[in-house]
């Protein structure tokens, strides 16, 4: 599982790592959390560090406590002034950088971010962050550290990987950064990308875009460089099996989806909903009285698979338990997830994408047989196939 980064975001992460997870090489945690987090992963796991400054880009955040960790870091008022990331001073992201990175340091982590904010779809942040890597690189030859440094590219619409000129844009602004920072890796994510939705663009523009992405990332840096995609639900999982990253970081439990640190997240109201993992069809449901009518509705007809009738039954059997208590929720959903990863990441490097491919087609097969709908909660992607059909069909 050396593959699998999960990013550990609150004290049930930290236990999900130890009962799920307790082999994996490195876990991301927030430089907000690091003394209370850290102490409870388990013995001799790697850190990656992160500031959590990406939020910057929307402006200071609304959560008071948050905001009162980012007032430690010098001039952090400025980096989030939108006039200021289009028209930054050199002098003030120097300072900026060096109060983030003396504070990072201390934790003495194996990685460590570059700062950087994400790249806007409304304004263009490409000169703060090239100043922000430069500063970065600068520290480091001037510091003693044994980290390895990585380049966030946090991406915001897709657009942004569906048109070529934008595309080839990012790329040589990802390459530029990646060279002035001293970086060692790459981390991808689009906070945008909701694969876990079946939205009707997701199969045939969001994920082969993405995928193209990743592609012309992977020859800009290299063979060996080290790739980090997601958290997603499905698409980073993908990306690692074809071998366009090296890394795939998830998060346990909850919605597969990257919110900025500090911010109210704009998927608020579906994030608070309880969700489980509907095991045989690969995909998320949100665990409402409907779905559990539509359960027992199809586990009533002939399902040919024995064992996905099983499984149906057996999230039948406890769906009130999942449905009252958002925990017992969120461990059945790490426990069909890790299950699923190391189905993938079990088979040699060659044949991971293959695997992926008969995984999600079992659950399209299925999804097939049950004619009726999942309920409203899930539109756009209501077919009980069309997650597991969108993923399956970009696998090879």
């Amino acid at each position: 599982m050396k593959e699998i980064i999960p990013f550990v975001l609150s004290h049930k992460d930290c236990a999900f790592v130890n009962s799920h997870f307790p082999k994996i090489s490195i876990a991301k945690v927030g430089l907000n959390k690091a003394s209370n987090f850290i102490p409870k992963l388990p013995s001799g796991t790697n850190i990656w560090i992160d500031a959590g400054i990406d939020c910057l880009v929307k402006g200071m955040p609304s959560d008071s406590g948050y905001l009162k960790y980012l007032r430690g870091f010098t001039h952090v008022e400025n980096i989030a002034e939108i006039d200021f990331q289009k028209r930054p001073k050199r002098d003030i992201i120097n300072e900026f950088v060096v109060s983030v990175l003396n504070e990072t340091n201390k934790i003495q982590a194996s990685w460590t971010s570059v700062p950087q904010l994400p790249i806007a779809f409304k304004h263009s942040v490409l000169r703060i962050n090239a100043l922000l890597a430069t500063s970065t690189g600068e520290w480091i030859l001037n510091n003693e550290t044994n980290s390895h440094f990585i380049l966030p590219v946090i991406l915001e619409h897709e657009n942004q990987t569906r048109y070529s000129v934008q595309r080839t844009r990012i790329l040589n602004h990802i390459n530029k950064c990646y060279r002035l920072s001293n970086a060692k890796g790459v981390w991808v994510v689009d906070c945008d990308l909701k694969d876990f939705s079946g939205s009707d663009t997701m199969g045939n523009r969001r994920l082969p875009n993405l995928i193209k992405f990743h592609r012309d990332l992977r020859k800009l840096l290299g063979a060996e460089s080290i790739i980090i995609s997601g958290p997603y639900w499905g698409a980073n999982i993908l990306l690692l099996a074809r071998g366009l990253s090296s890394h795939s970081a998830i998060k346990m439990g909850v919605l597969p989806q990257y919110f900025l640190p500090g911010q109210i997240p704009y998927g608020l109201k579906s994030q608070a909903k309880i969700r489980i993992a509907l095991q045989p069809l690969k995909r998320l449901a949100v665990a409402s009285p409907s779905l559990q009518k539509w359960l027992i509705e199809i586990t009533k007809g002939e399902i040919r698979h024995q064992g996905a009738q099983k499984e149906l039954l057996n999230i039948l059997k406890k769906f009130n338990s999942y449905a009252d208590n958002p925990n017992n929720a969120k461990r059945q959903i790490v426990d069909f997830y890790k299950d699923w990863i190391e189905s993938i990441l079990g088979v040699p490097d060659s044949g991971r994408a293959l695997a992926l491919y008969q995984s999600l087609s079992e659950a399209y097969v299925l999804g097939k047989e049950i004619k009726k709908h999942l309920p409203r909660d899930e539109q756009p992607g209501a077919s009980p196939e069309k997650v597991a059909q969108q993923l399956m069909l970009n696998c090879l």
